[in-house]
């Protein structure tokens, strides 16, 4: 079991990196967002390779964007995993370490109760809000349709061409599948 110290890195590094990965989100959409509805600007692109560019440039940043989203909501372990950072938040000693820790931190421990009643505060309104877009939801419709749309146009899932063939490919083995979806090493893509 994982001491309270543990859980406390560990929630602070999830933290952080949901920090970043929703900066990013937000910074590619405001990049994005003038590519897509800024009519001015698609009279004056025209019909040329700068334009085919500029379409490339709008194109990837939405991308990014939606995959920035959604890897604050993945489950893999190496992911943010919002849903196990509202599960820490309900864990018990949780928010007093947090308050002991920021309380050794401003040396005045007057403010102990008032520190405490705003982390819970704080806590409570990530857990709503967390559990707004988790399945059940009030707006679960909404990260579902995102997911979908990163599985099945974004980072489509090759049933038929595993990683295995993709590291054989790379290595200059080659692969090759048969009608059946069976593959196997010894024959060269061209």
């Amino acid at each position: 079991m994982k001491t309270n110290d543990q859980r406390i890195a560990i929630l602070r590094e999830k933290v952080n990196a949901a920090q970043q990965e929703f900066d990013m989100a937000v910074a590619f959409h405001e990049a994005w967002k003038p590519t897509a509805y800024d009519g001015k600007l698609h009279k004056r692109m025209g019909e040329s390779y700068a334009t085919n560019a500029f379409l490339v440039v709008r194109t990837a940043l939405r991308r990014e964007m939606l995959l920035a989203l959604m890897r604050l909501w993945d489950k893999d372990r190496r992911s943010v995993g919002m849903e196990s950072v509202a599960e820490t938040l309900r864990q018990t000693g949780v928010i007093d370490t947090l308050a002991a820790g920021r309380l050794t931190r401003i040396g005045f421990a007057e403010a102990e109760d008032h520190i405490r009643k705003e982390l819970v505060q704080r806590a409570d309104e990530v857990i709503a809000l967390i559990g707004k877009y988790s399945k059940d939801g009030s707006s679960w419709a909404v990260r579902d349709k995102l997911q979908k749309l990163r599985h099945e146009r974004l980072v489509p899932l090759h049933s038929d061409f595993d990683c295995l063939n993709l590291a054989r490919i790379q290595c200059g083995q080659g692969v090759s599948i048969d009608h059946d979806g069976d593959s196997s090493g010894d024959t060269r893509l061209s």
